[in-house]
């Protein structure tokens, strides 16, 4: 095992969070090679003014390997990376609808003239699919002066089969 030394993260002389952590990655390595196919692994984020992340923002997870650590400053996004993959396939933020309402997932340096959304693509036993959501939010009308209501929706597309849903009741049903 690695050790940090004295005073500061892992070491021979605190046991307790080198078993915790040791016993946790020797979980996490098990339950993936058993469960390897059978698991959603996430490979494409795409943020369009979501949270911190204004404009088009693409994380590419299929770059990263099979285990990869999320981390950054204070405000940096990384809460919103997780808030986003939660909220395309439930529709609500990863700490349920309590911590972040689903209207305040736009961007507040979002234009009315452009679009919000989240697009997930993951692999989920042997099949490619592509989930795209969007909260509801306030957007230029497309005639005329104002802004208008755009409603939440989500549509949902697998790769290999063609199969497609459309709509939040049948999107929430498939996932």
């Amino acid at each position: 095992g690695r050790s940090f030394g004295k005073g500061g993260g892992l070491d021979e002389e605190n046991p307790f969070y080198r078993k915790k952590w040791v016993s946790l990655i020797q979980v996490v390595c098990q339950l993936s090679k058993a469960e390897k196919g059978n698991c959603m692994k996430p490979l494409k984020l795409k943020l369009n003014n979501i949270g911190t992340f204004y404009g088009e923002h693409t994380l590419d997870f299929s770059e990263l390997g099979e285990m990869y650590l999320i981390c950054g400053k204070m405000g940096s996004g990384k809460t919103t990376i997780f808030d986003a993959i939660s909220f395309a396939l439930y529709g609500e933020a990863s700490g349920g609808k309590e911590r972040r309402k689903n209207k305040s997932f736009r961007s507040d340096y979002a234009s009315a003239k452009t679009e919000t959304y989240v697009e997930l693509t993951f692999t989920h036993k042997g099949q490619t699919w592509i989930i795209r959501r969007n909260p509801e939010y306030l957007r230029a009308k497309k005639a005329g002066d104002g802004t208008t209501k755009e409603s939440a929706n989500a549509e949902m597309h697998c790769m290999e089969s063609r199969e497609s849903c459309f709509g939040l009741q049948e999107g929430n049903a498939k996932v």
